[in-house]
């Protein structure tokens, strides 16, 4: 926008899919895979994907229309969920964190360590809090995770550096 100058841009339609579509488009090809943007966007098309589906339930489209997204059935959705899960759950270090990517392939360890282990504070919880709220705890592998998750929130190196964040963590997570 030019200052001075702005506009607006106003669309009425007779059902939320005429905005729900290119919403759900946009998630599912966002370009950016980092873990914290991942687990973003599983949320995001967990919640979009429950209300498009309810749309389309009560009023089927007479046609696929150009800008329909891949999830059109509770299994669509199902599908989508474990896949982007399973990206998630391989990116989980082996002291139970969620880095922004890939584990490194090289152990870290002394001071770098230390600073991996606060640094990934953030996408840890984060993430965390994101499988929590789509996945089932019943249908998952969830004893692992949660205690790898803890293994993490617990360490003596996050404890010397984090106790704020710690019980944010612990909060979070309950």
């Amino acid at each position: 926008t030019v200052y001075g100058r702005s506009s607006l841009k106003l669309r009425l339609s007779h059902s939320i899919l005429t905005s729900l579509t290119p919403a759900m488009k946009y998630v599912m090809n966002y370009p950016y895979s980092c873990t914290e943007q991942v687990a973003s966007n599983l949320l995001t098309v967990v919640v979009l994907g429950k209300q498009y589906l309810a749309e389309l339930q009560k009023k089927p489209p007479k046609k696929t229309h150009r800008n329909s997204v891949a999830i059109n059935t509770e299994e669509d959705l199902a599908q989508y969920i474990q896949t982007s899960t399973i990206q998630i759950w391989k990116r989980q270090h082996k002291d139970g964190s969620f880095g922004w990517w890939h584990p490194p392939t090289v152990p870290e360890t002394g001071e770098q360590l230390q600073r991996a282990i606060c640094w990934r504070f953030l996408p840890t919880v984060h993430t965390a809090r994101c499988l929590l709220e789509v996945t089932d705890a019943r249908t998952s592998n969830w004893g692992a995770l949660l205690h790898r998750l803890w293994e993490y929130i617990d360490s003596p190196a996050l404890h010397e550096s984090m106790t704020a964040q710690k019980c944010l963590a612990l909060l979070v997570i309950a």
